[in-house]
């Protein structure tokens, strides 16, 4: 942290008295978002601001929690419960998304996050078809994967890689894939 975001976060500390933590009533790592003012429970810190995009409470996210806030929309999304979301809960076989579950999701990512996904990006459209020439016997080709890599930097290659049948595409959607996508995306 630089000396101005210490301070700033000193002024916070002896200033915010709104009592939403006071006596323990908050459970440990629950985040309260207040304007600009994000406390993150059980961590002791405060954080000011707004983040590039202009929304409260994302300055300073951790892989933890995009993955609480991906977590939070596929249940809200999918109609799942919470505790069958993991980070490699796989969405069609897991979670039992559909194809216009995809829509949904992308629509309340770029809602939560307060990001934009173009058309195609998150999941894209026809990389796998024959027309596309990535594909020869229903497996996608060294050309393919080079593609797919480049397409979607947070779809864990290496693992489809060993097995780079078509149908297999769909195993590689994870929970983990949306985290990695999210947190690129507000890197970016």
């Amino acid at each position: 942290m630089t000396d101005k975001n210490v301070r700033r976060t000193k002024r916070l500390d002896a200033g915010i008295n709104n009592g939403l933590v006071a006596g323990g009533l908050a459970e440990p790592a629950t985040v309260f978002n207040m304007r600009d003012i994000r406390f993150k429970a059980g961590s002791g810190e405060w954080f000011a601001g707004k983040t590039r995009t202009g929304r409260p409470g994302e300055v300073g996210m951790t892989p933890e929690d995009i993955f609480v806030k991906v977590r939070d929309t596929l249940v809200d999304a999918l109609g799942v419960d919470d505790d069958e979301v993991t980070l490699e809960s796989r969405l069609e076989a897991d979670l039992g998304a559909e194809s216009i579950d995809f829509l949904d999701i992308v629509f309340r990512l770029e809602k939560n996050f307060g990001i934009k996904i173009p058309r195609g990006e998150l999941f894209p459209e026809d990389l796998a078809s024959v027309d596309s020439g990535l594909v020869k016997d229903g497996r996608v080709t060294p050309e393919g994967l080079v593609t797919l890599k480049q397409k979607m930097p947070h779809f864990n290659m290496d693992k489809f890689a060993q097995d780079p049948k078509v149908e297999n595409i769909r195993d590689m959607f994870t929970v983990q894939m949306l985290v990695n996508f999210v947190k690129n995306k507000l890197a970016a």
